[in-house]
């Protein structure tokens, strides 16, 4: 109880502090707003809880494993987050999960900010629709949960704010790639290279500054390569043993009621098996019936979206490529390497957040030009 109460104090004292750098900083998000999300999160964060204490989840390992012993830092996956849990406070597994989960709900604030920012959210009807978007039970779920899955979602919003004015949040981006850089290293090198790739192809840089972001872009991924390779297990500079590493993890999170077989599919199938499965007709659950009409959401947006970009109505914007691009590569990366759908529902949490903002930007300034 003791515990808890402590908790509440530092959940409510963080609450408090973002109300004021909202009301000081940013009028993109009320607090109103705020409020709702905060009681709509918190109470998945609850849900996550209880179903992984019956169910079972890899969040009870984290909080047992570093009760028992002290971990030293580590740099990518587990470790990472059983090192930040044994350096802090000694709090029960719930409060933790709350505590994770306030991270997450700190991303999907992000998120808001980041669409009011670069959208005209102003009739009801909009709003109601970007509340909607945030309110769907995928991304509150896994962002709700002591783990990765909170924290990472954080680093990328973080991030995606950044550069939705690099100029003024330069310090943003750096903590968001080296968060990102400590769970999950391979995705820090996706999010790097979507960034460079993006700044390469826009057109209004000099070509001197372009070859200094090329050699900063270089030496940057050079630097990572070698976390990554210890992190994956395989030299990633060697196209071989990439290919081997796809063709195992395509193998090894099979199960019997939650998969697909890579092997059996081409490669367009697998990036719609992993973007948008369950889709109603392989719904044999109702968890799986919600994440039907979650993904038939998504696929909406993305296909408005596609429709967009083949008729050129998404004028030169550095965000909106950003997002193209580092969609894509997430995509494509993620989806030759998962074939549970319950991995590639938690997984998506990284990046489907951009069709969600592409979704938006291109929807309200076709509606309001």
């Amino acid at each position: 109880m003791i515990q808890l109460l402590t908790l509440a104090i530092i959940l409510l004292s963080l609450l408090f502090l973002a109300f004021l750098i909202k009301k000081k900083n940013s009028p993109y998000i009320s607090a109103k707003l705020m409020w709702l999300t905060f009681f709509y999160h918190t109470l998945f964060s609850y849900a996550y809880y209880k179903i992984s204490l019956t169910k079972g989840a890899d969040s009870i390992w984290y909080f047992e494993s570093t009760r028992e012993e002290s971990v030293s830092y580590t740099i990518g996956g587990a470790n990472f987050i059983r090192f930040i849990l044994s350096h802090l406070p000694e709090f029960n597994y719930l409060s933790f999960t709350l505590l994770f989960g306030f991270f997450g709900l700190i991303g999907i604030w992000l998120l808001i900010i980041i669409i009011n920012e670069n959208s005209i959210i102003k009739d009801k009807r909009t709003k109601l629709m970007l509340l909607a978007a945030m309110l769907l039970p995928g991304i509150n779920y896994w962002t709700s949960s002591l783990g990765k899955d909170s924290l990472i979602f954080f680093a990328i919003m973080l991030g995606i704010y950044a550069i939705s004015n690099l100029k003024n949040r330069l310090i943003f981006l750096a903590v968001s790639i080296l968060l990102t850089l400590h769970i999950r290293p391979h995705i820090a090198i996706a999010f790097i290279l979507s960034f460079f790739l993006t700044l390469l192809l826009n057109s209004e840089l000099p070509k001197a500054r372009k070859l200094l972001l090329l050699l900063a872009g270089g030496i940057s991924i050079a630097f990572m390569t070698t976390l990554v390779s210890n992190f994956v297990g395989v030299d990633i500079t060697q196209l071989s043993q990439i290919t081997d590493k796809i063709e195992e993890q395509g193998t090894r999170n099979i199960s019997s009621n939650t998969s697909y077989h890579l092997a059996a599919s081409n490669p367009l199938f697998r990036v719609f098996t992993y973007l948008y499965r369950p889709l109603f007709y392989d719904a044999s659950t109702l968890l799986h019936a919600v994440f039907s009409i979650e993904n038939f959401i998504y696929l909406s947006m993305f296909f408005y979206i596609l429709h967009a970009l083949l008729k050129r109505k998404l004028k030169y914007n550095f965000l909106a490529f950003f997002l193209l691009i580092y969609f894509s590569a997430m995509t494509l990366l993620l989806s030759q390497t998962t074939a549970n759908i319950g991995i590639a529902l938690r997984q998506k949490t990284m990046f489907i957040s951009a069709v969600t903002i592409l979704f938006f930007m291109i929807y309200t300034r076709k509606k309001y030009k």
